[in-house]
């Protein structure tokens, strides 16, 4: 059974044991905001490459990557983890494309670390994505899991 909790602690612990500024986004943050959705991973963008310094802490979990990963919705150098039964991807912001939906086109993540929301999960303060950016993302992005999101999000204002 995946523990949510112990890999969030885990991850953050790594990333704060290296000064790594980094936030939190996708369904966790969703969550936090509201949705209701079962959570598939952790997402957690960097400020930027930071794998040569955390690769020996998270070399034992790694699934893929850290690699480019490309499909029809997003384009991005990340890596994949699995602790605790919990996958977690990690990626650089600046390296992150995705596909519009809406207008049809490839689009640089333009979101940054200046509009981030501090929130207190599992006993520990972690930085995630601010409502706004998350929600103008998610409807960019138009996959069937992201308007669930932000459907849930808007309705469940926390």
């Amino acid at each position: 059974m995946k523990n949510t909790e112990e890999a969030l602690k885990w991850i953050v612990g790594i990333l704060q044991k290296h000064n790594i500024l980094f936030r939190i986004s996708g369904g966790f943050a969703a969550r936090v905001y509201g949705s209701k959705r079962e959570l598939a991973d952790i997402d957690i963008g960097m400020e930027k490459d930071y794998f040569p310094q955390i690769l020996e802490d998270i070399k034992d979990y790694l699934v893929s990557g850290p690699e480019i990963y490309k499909d029809d919705e997003l384009n991005l150098f990340a890596a994949t983890l699995t602790y605790k039964w919990q996958d977690i991807d990690i990626y650089p912001i600046s390296a992150l494309k995705f596909f519009n939906k809406k207008e049809k086109k490839w689009e640089d993540l333009q979101h940054t670390f200046s509009n981030i929301f501090f929130t207190e999960m599992y006993g520990i303060k972690v930085p995630i994505i601010s409502r706004q950016n998350l929600i103008e993302y998610k409807n960019k992005l138009g996959r069937e899991v992201d308007l669930i999101d932000v459907k849930e999000m808007l309705e469940n204002k926390s």
